[in-house]
């Protein structure tokens, strides 16, 4: 006996989990499957057996439905870690992104996974939150424009007051890190910079200028 075909085969089918979790990958360039198991379980109707995480199989059951409607890619780049989702073209365009088509590179999935960290506790902790622009928006936003340093993102609070987030994993030169701090601090009127012990000295001499502000914060108590 033939099944009779689903009137809606071949239309994509999302709910508002999807909806939101793809939307904040794309946000984001990409996100590692340990995270991304925290971004399902942070939009779950149900109770997760690890509260505000999702299983491990759960998570790759979603991800299974999103490659079916040609809406991620995934790939293992390293032996010792988890798997990286990004969305395809066609996800770009199903979740009106005006990007182009991209595929990671190795040398910043470090970057990426930091910076995603850091978005993931500012939106639980800060009470004062209520958007983030990230990376990819604002190198959008800002192409040609030679001048302006993209930071690592964007807090827009409640009070519509915009916060520059920078992730500082590795430790740039003197004077390349006095040229951002300066830029920063006549671009933005607040500043968070998310640094390690190693990047610490260099980034606070830079911004001691300006200290007013700019804000450090210890990547190493948020970061896995």
């Amino acid at each position: 006996m033939q099944r009779t075909p689903r009137r809606d085969k071949g239309n994509i089918r999302l709910n508002p989990r999807d909806l939101t979790v793809l939307t904040w990958i794309g946000d984001q360039y990409a996100v590692r499957l340990d995270r991304l198991q925290v971004l399902l379980g942070r939009a779950a109707q149900q109770p997760t057996k690890v509260e505000g995480k999702v299983s491990e199989s759960t998570a790759r059951q979603v991800i299974d439905r999103w490659k079916q409607e040609d809406l991620v890619e995934t790939r293992k780049f390293f032996y010792c870690e988890p798997e990286w989702i990004w969305l395809t073209a066609n996800g770009l365009r199903q979740m009106d992104f005006p990007f182009k088509r991209w595929t990671p590179k190795v040398g910043l999935l470090s970057h990426f996974h930091l910076v995603n960290q850091v978005r993931l506790h500012t939106e639980q902790s800060y009470k004062h939150f209520c958007q983030w622009r990230g990376e990819r928006l604002l190198r959008q936003e800002h192409r040609g424009d030679t001048k302006f340093h993209v930071p690592d993102g964007e807090v827009v609070t409640k009070s519509q007051a915009v916060i520059a987030i920078e992730v500082e994993r590795t430790a740039k030169s003197r004077p390349r890190a006095h040229a951002i701090s300066k830029n920063l601090s006549c671009q933005y009127p607040r500043i968070w910079y998310f640094v390690t012990p190693a990047t610490r000295p260099v980034i606070a001499e830079a911004v001691a200028e300006y200290q007013a502000q700019f804000r450090l914060y210890d990547l190493s108590k948020i970061a896995e």
